[in-house]
């Protein structure tokens, strides 16, 4: 069993659906119970009128420690989630659990992936630009879940400076065999797509930590080469917490 964690709901067998005595083609996956609520039913479960934020700072703080533990693992087997999202992420106050595992792809020896599935409004850039992955993508997911968990905004406005950033950035992106043949008209609408604002303000709450801001803006880097690794970010937030 190549993902076996605490924190990682395992699969104890599948089973076809019967009805009647007659079994319907159609499978489900027996897991370990787990005593958690999703992360987006809280989301639902808040005012989504109101940009309040469905978490403190110090319970994001918290969850992101708790969360970056089985993603580490997952990135330890060489494996790439490659859909964090507050629909697979479990949190009951005290601990979390990734679930959800149908995306995930094996690392090449470059410690890259084809993308097989993501998130729109989690999914990294490099997944919409290229199609391709490493562990820093779901470090990126993991990143904006927390800042939703701050904001209680699915999308944010992203500053001026940050597109400019954003567009030297993509450069080194495009120079990639499956992007070379776009035309320039083609590779401008799927960076546009990327840039034109969902991910990467900074929610009021992070002004009073300037440290877990700092940590948050790295996860959400443009560039995946600037992003922290699952390890750092939670040793890093361990120490916040603690």
């Amino acid at each position: 069993y190549i993902v076996n964690h605490p924190q990682i709901p395992r699969i104890h067998g599948y089973s076809k659906i019967k009805r009647g005595g007659r079994e319907l083609g159609r499978l489900y996956a027996i897991f370990s119970y787990v005593r958690s609520e999703a992360i987006d039913d809280q989301i639902e479960d808040a005012d989504v009128n109101r940009y309040v934020s469905i978490m403190s700072l110090e319970e994001v703080a918290e969850f992101g420690a708790s969360v970056s533990k089985p993603i580490a693992h997952i990135h330890n087997r060489r494996l790439i989630h490659s859909d964090i999202s507050a629909v697979n992420t479990l949190w009951n106050g005290k601990k979390a659990h990734i679930t959800d595992l149908g995306e995930s792809v094996q690392m090449n020896d470059q410690g890259e992936a084809e993308v097989t599935g993501y998130s729109t409004q989690y999914g990294a850039p490099e997944a919409m630009i290229i199609g391709h992955i490493t562990s820093a993508s779901d470090v990126y997911s993991t990143g904006v879940l927390m800042l939703h968990l701050l904001s209680n905004r699915k999308d944010w406005p992203v500053p001026h400076e940050r597109v400019q950033a954003a567009r030297e950035s993509s450069d080194k992106f495009y120079l990639h065999d499956e992007v070379a043949s776009l035309t320039a008209h083609q590779r401008y609408n799927r960076f546009r797509f990327v840039t034109s604002g969902h991910k990467l303000a900074k929610p009021s709450e992070l002004e009073r930590d300037p440290v877990t801001s700092d940590l948050l803006q790295a996860m959400v880097e443009f560039d995946p080469s600037n992003r922290p690794t699952m390890n750092e970010v939670g040793k890093e937030l361990e120490r916040i917490v603690n």
